[in-house]
C-alpha cells in the first residue's frame, strides 16, 4: 500500500513539474530563466532532495520485497 502511494506522488509531482514548466513556456519568454530563479530557493531545494530520498528509499526498499514474494 504505502509502494503505490508513493509511486502515486512522485507521478503527481513529475506532472505537476511538467505542467508548470509549460505553462512558464506559454506566458513568458524567460521560462528557463525563472524556472532557474524558483528552483534556486534553499527551502524548495531541500524539499525536493528530500521528496528524491523519500521515493527512492521507499522504491529500494520495497520493490525487492515484492519481488521475492511473488517468486
Amino acid at each position: 500500500m504505502a509502494i503505490g502511494a508513493v509511486l502515486v506522488a512522485g507521478l503527481v509531482s513529475a506532472l505537476l513539474g511538467w505542467a508548470a514548466g509549460a505553462m512558464l513556456e506559454h506566458l513568458t519568454r524567460r521560462a528557463d530563466t525563472v524556472w532557474t530563479i524558483t528552483a534556486a530557493d534553499g527551502a524548495a531545494s531541500v524539499v525536493v532532495v528530500a521528496l528524491h530520498l523519500v521515493v527512492g528509499t521507499t522504491l529500494i526498499i520495497g520493490l525487492p520485497a515484492r519481488s521475492r514474494r511473488g517468486a
